[in-house]
């Protein structure tokens, strides 16, 4: 999958997707692309008779569903989910979903198992909701996976959590656009990624937390993985006092407001501004280090004409725009 260009990996469906990612780890090794795929096609079959039903009972309910028909329609596929499947194993219920069973994770387990977390039945929400030729795909809001249904003119982000018994919750706040499936591999790593820093398979952990990150450099969530991944591999790397040098330069970087919050859209900051503030960072960093060795040499400064009206920098890469996360 991480070889195929974008236009392949969206021809891929989002079951064989999930399962590309799920069928590395033991327990989910043995279930197959045609057991999901005939498993949802079922579910798919008893949405189906029931819409017949919900089709015409639907005027005298149309107020509990805002009066939209299509509001209607997903909850009776969420209905028919809550019948076939278990949400999480009674310890951890009113908690946290849990990284140490993957069954709970990822679609294949809830077809091998009855469990399903939010993140499962939220992918079994758009895949079915695509079979039925519904306008629907995922959308994050922070660490939470949302069904995001998007007719053009109406958008509705439905949330499955796990701490509800039945049914789905409405979100209100502003969540991403739907993912593209590229984003949603990288998602799917990051997962797998928490299972495996569960389990304590940490080399497993860190190679799909960077492989996620190159498939969905956006994703706040999985940014906070990398720091996690490089901060715990720089403990073994670095002195305490260069750590606390770094830490500084974030400290730095955080303090001059240039990040996601800029009030600034993206697509107009300034390169050579944000090349002189990089600049700076390093060369405060560059002298705390000084302040840390025990013999310090002399560093050249940074060279004028990389910021100088000589220079000839390549065109650089203009900042795509930002999504909510």
């Amino acid at each position: 999958m991480l070889a195929l260009d974008d236009e392949a990996l969206a021809e891929v469906g989002l079951l064989e997707l999930n399962l590309s990612v799920a069928r590395e780890i033991p327990q989910l090794a043995t279930v197959t692309l045609a057991d999901c795929e005939a498993r949802a096609a079922a579910w798919t079959n008893l949405v189906e008779q029931e819409l017949a039903v919900v089709d015409v009972s639907f005027p005298s309910i149309a107020e509990k569903y805002n009066n939209d028909p299509q509001l209607c329609r997903m909850a009776a596929l969420a209905d028919i989910l809550d019948t076939s499947l278990s949400r999480e194993s009674s310890e951890s219920a009113g908690a946290k979903t849990a990284f140490d069973d993957p069954s709970r994770l990822f679609v294949a387990g809830a077809v091998a198992n009855g469990v399903a977390s939010s993140f499962a039945r939220t992918l079994l929400y758009v895949d079915i909701g695509r079979r039925l030729g519904w306008p629907v795909g995922v959308s994050v809001l922070g660490p939470r996976w949302l069904c995001r249904l998007d007719d053009g003119e109406k958008v509705y982000n439905i949330e499955s959590p796990d701490t509800q018994e039945r049914g789905f919750a409405l979100v209100n706040e502003a969540s991403s656009s739907a993912l593209t499936h590229r984003e949603l591999l990288g998602l799917f790593l990051s997962i797998r990624a928490r299972y495996y820093a569960q389990s304590e398979q940490v080399e497993l952990a860190d190679r799909d937390v960077l492989r996620a990150h190159l498939l969905y450099p956006d994703s706040r969530v999985i940014f906070r993985q990398v720091l996690s991944t490089l901060g715990r591999r720089g403990q073994s790397l670095y002195s305490k006092a260069e750590l606390a040098a770094m830490a500084g330069g974030f400290a730095q970087l955080a303090a001059t407001g240039k990040g996601a919050s800029t009030d600034r859209p993206a697509a107009q900051r300034d390169p050579q501004a944000d090349i002189q503030r990089v600049m700076e960072i390093n060369e405060a960093n560059r002298r705390r280090m000084q302040g840390f060795s025990p013999s310090p040499s002399p560093s050249p400064s940074p060279s004028p004409s990389l910021l100088g009206p000589t220079a000839r920098p390549g065109r650089p890469t203009p900042p795509m725009p930002g999504r909510p996360r």
